[in-house]
């Protein structure tokens, strides 16, 4: 017998010892779908059957290669919106930390097999562009059952309704809010075996562009020397150890006594992020603050500076590798760089970050070094304390500081905040627990980050991962557990097309930011948001230290959707 039932795109199965006895299927519930043009909606179907079985999503035919098993196809149809814009995936599981099995993948492959009392989720999306009218639409799930060479019958269909407003959402390049996501693209040609900057690699590089594309993404990460994060010290960890260093983007040369400097790579990139819309930023990684690890060998290169900046070259003259040691050639590469910029005409947009400076004094006076050899260059810091950004540093114009921290001085940043001249975004990385964006993470916490942006007074949001996946992501996401969570490193998988897999995460991340530019869109409008702040937060007018946890916000996915209905009605009226 197959049991089958909708639920809501917030749904996170867990297959394991602790919900083994649990009956999902014991209470329907009722799908009232909602979004607006130019919007998405989407549900969650639910399959369990006490035989082994294969799903399938397509009108291929399937056999299951060890033997005979019921074959059920899912095909969704809906009356006024055309089959392309409706997009059916199956949803796999991934390992966590505690060895339970948690969805979090949406798969390429058009079937798979399910064995006996396991449950099997299907994602169904249904976009509406704008040739889709305003209006009342039943979606309709229908569940066809074959056996071997029988006959295929209609075994369940399921219902649901979306309610479509007249509201246009803005193409995700237009988004107002300020997504950053760093790109580890080194870490990308390692897992499809290209070549690094090769054409095989590029290609791969696009398709993941363009997914962060659809997220809105502002910034582009540019890695301009060796290794800046050391591996995410990743040569410390004796039992879990994986590759995840990343190289330069610009190849040096050294002929006779002058250092030329190679920006065809950088130039490529920079145009391909144009391309897809993403140009608002240019984040240069590897010229400040750059982690080392002294005893592990990872140390200061450049004479008589204390940062550990690395740059390789290559000299012509003996044909060998070498770096750059003295401090006078240092400086020709940061003028170099400098002028690359300035004659791209992006030297505005360009900042120079550093992750996590722990020391102010010390970055005071490496900043200080830097704004003397490129006068040219503005600078932005991940900072893991708000005092940061109290000192008034010249030239730092962007501040990104953790969320614990931010609202553990959310009344000090509230003073200081309108004399930063940049952009000002909150992260969460390996902590706080929560809210965050782990395989453990309820799926609504990725929602809610932007509802955080909105209700602190943030630009935006940055998250250090999306592709730093350990060495064999679908086998083992799991990674330097208990310091970093599972799923901590990424946002997405390989594909094996040379695309990205997207997930459960990304798609709630993508639904919190459209939640944002409703916010907003009701904001330019005049219109309060008060109401809809106080149904997702809890006493949001006492903001303080530990605000962030959960307690303190909505985990109810039928909340956020009312939430939606309401901003969209209000919105349709205007």
């Amino acid at each position: 017998m197959l049991k089958c039932k909708l639920e809501r795109e917030s749904f996170k199965y867990v297959y394991g010892m602790t919900t083994l006895r649990t009956d999902f299927f014991k209470e329907s519930i009722e799908i009232k779908e909602v979004c607006g043009k130019n919007d998405w909606s989407a549900v969650q179907v639910l399959l369990e059957s006490d035989k082994d079985m294969l799903v399938t999503i397509n009108n291929d035919p399937r056999f299951y290669k060890k033997r005979a098993v019921d074959c059920y196809r899912l095909k969704v149809t809906v009356e006024g919106i055309p089959d392309e814009s409706i997009k059916v995936q199956l949803v796999d599981l991934v390992e966590d930390d505690d060895h339970q099995l948690k969805s979090d993948i949406l798969l390429d492959e058009q079937s798979i097999f399910v064995k006996a009392g396991k449950i099997q989720c299907v994602w169904v999306e249904i976009k509406t562009d704008n040739g889709v009218e305003p209006g009342h639409y039943e979606p309709k799930v229908s569940i066809y059952k074959s056996y071997l060479f029988e006959d295929e019958v209609l075994y369940n269909q399921l219902n649901y309704s979306l309610d479509v407003f007249d509201h246009t959402m803005k193409k995700p390049e237009d988004f107002r809010f300020y997504l950053d996501l760093w790109q580890h693209n080194s870490n990308i040609a390692r897992k499809y075996e290209v070549p690094l900057w090769g054409e095989e690699h590029f290609s791969i590089i696009d398709n993941y562009i363009a997914s962060l594309a659809d997220l809105g993404q502002k910034a582009v990460s540019l890695i301009v020397s060796e290794i800046p994060w050391s591996g995410q010290n990743s040569l410390v960890n004796p039992i879990d150890s994986s590759d995840l260093y990343e190289y330069n983007m610009v190849r040096c040369y050294k002929n006779e006594e002058e250092l030329k400097f190679d920006f065809n790579i950088l130039d490529r990139y920079v145009e391909l992020c144009d391309r897809h819309g993403i140009n608002q930023e240019y984040e240069v990684f590897g010229l400040i603050n750059v982690w080392t690890r002294p005893e592990a060998g990872f140390d200061c290169v450049i004479e008589g500076y204390d940062d550990g900046i690395r740059i390789r070259y290559y000299d012509e003259s003996d044909q060998t590798f070498k770096y750059i040691r003295k401090k006078v050639d240092y400086e020709r590469y940061l003028q170099a760089l400098e002028q690359y910029f300035a004659d791209k005409g992006i030297i505005d947009r360009v900042r120079i970050i550093a992750d996590e400076p722990a020391d102010i004094e010390e970055y005071k006076n490496r900043l200080s070094f830097l704004k003397k050899v490129t006068p040219k260059f503005k600078f932005k810091a991940a900072i893991n304390h708000v005092e940061f950004m109290q000192e008034d540093i010249p030239d730092l114009m962007d501040y990104c500081p953790n969320i614990r921290d931010l609202t553990k001085e959310f009344q000090r940043f509230q003073e200081i905040k309108d004399s930063c001249q940049g952009t000002i975004s909150y992260y969460v990385c390996c902590g706080p627990k929560n809210p965050n964006t782990f395989i453990s993470s309820p799926l609504l916490e990725s929602r809610v980050i932007p509802w955080f942006a909105y209700l602190l007074g943030t630009d935006g949001f940055l998250r250090w991962n999306y592709t730093v996946w350990p060495d064999q992501p679908r086998e083992k996401i799991s990674y330097a557990y208990p310091e970093w969570a599972a799923g901590d490193t990424n946002f997405v998988y390989p594909g094996k097309t040379g695309k990205p897999m997207l997930t459960l995460r990304y798609k709630n991340l993508l639904r919190g930011i459209g939640d944002y530019e409703y916010l907003m869109d009701l904001k330019e409008a005049n219109v309060s948001t008060d109401e809809f702040l106080d149904e997702i937060f809890y006493n949001r007018t006492k903001i303080h230290e530990e605000y962030y946890k959960n307690d303190n916000y909505c985990l109810e996915s039928e909340v956020y959707q009312s939430v939606k209905r309401k901003m969209l009605e209000l919105l349709s009226n205007k």
